[in-house]
């Protein structure tokens, strides 16, 4: 009898994407003028093109192994965007809600 292994699709691309949109909001952060939250928030397909090639590579490499799509890390990835998403959003407000008056991103 043979143990089947289970591999799980999406710890992966959760890693990546953790570590990329942290290094573009942390290289935003020290050097504002070099990278802007309207151009960080335009990448979030990568995130969907790094699950899928995850996805078919798991597939192609090996055939015989079980996988499991974890629910958990893609739940994890979406939560960890809209948390971004809201602290960016929450920067813009101090920078310039407070200047102005008027709020225009």
């Amino acid at each position: 009898m043979t143990a089947t292994r289970n591999r799980r699709v999406g710890t992966l691309t959760l890693g990546i994407s953790l570590i990329g949109m942290g290094g573009l909001f942390l290289t935003h952060i020290l050097m504002p003028s070099l990278i802007s939250y309207s151009f960080i928030f335009r990448l979030w397909p990568l995130i969907l093109i790094c699950l899928g090639m995850e996805v078919i590579l798991a597939y192609v490499i090996n055939k015989e192994q079980h996988f499991l799509y974890d629910g958990w890390a893609v739940f994890i990835m979406i939560g960890m965007m809209c948390f971004s998403a809201a602290m960016a959003a929450v920067q813009i407000l101090f920078e310039y809600g407070r200047i102005t008056g008027n709020i225009t991103i």
